[in-house]
């Protein structure tokens, strides 16, 4: 650990994670037309969308639980996206260090409670299987839909 912010090493993290993020996005929203043509997709939340695609999975999806899991899965990483999206990156004080439990320098911080750090390898390691997983996604429901 330094104290120096590795800038560049954030942003292509970030960048991964944001655009696994859209991907998945465009994919909800393409079922949204096919599976849920009555709803309108701008008028329910972000984490909603992932609910009623996981509900239209399981009534018109042969076996849908790999499915499922993906969307699951993304969901859970959307809650990251938003994180790493609306809070800035922060240098960590020394005495604030034991919050988190990892001597971590710098991390992204949730500005509204505090108690919530993304150190930068955890967000790597966040954005990878994004990426990973929004492809699958992607291709499991470009078959399904």
């Amino acid at each position: 650990m330094g104290d120096a912010l590795d800038f560049d090493r954030y942003e292509t993290a970030i960048g991964r994670l944001i655009l696994a993020c859209s991907r998945v996005e465009y994919e909800l929203f393409r079922a949204y037309q096919e599976w849920l043509p009555s709803r309108s997709y701008f008028n329910d939340r972000y984490a909603s969308r992932f609910d009623r695609v996981i509900e239209s999975a399981q009534e018109r999806v042969a076996r849908p639980e790999s499915l499922v899991e993906m969307l699951v899965g993304m969901r859970d990483l959307a809650a990251i996206r938003h994180l790493v999206a609306h809070n800035p990156i922060h240098h960590v004080a020394t005495e604030d260090r034991h919050r988190f439990q990892t001597p971590m320098d710098f991390a992204v911080l949730d500005n509204k409670g505090g108690e919530q750090a993304l150190s930068l390898e955890e967000l790597e390691a966040f954005a990878d299987k994004a990426r990973s997983l929004s492809i699958r996604l992607a291709v499991s429901l470009r078959t399904q839909v």
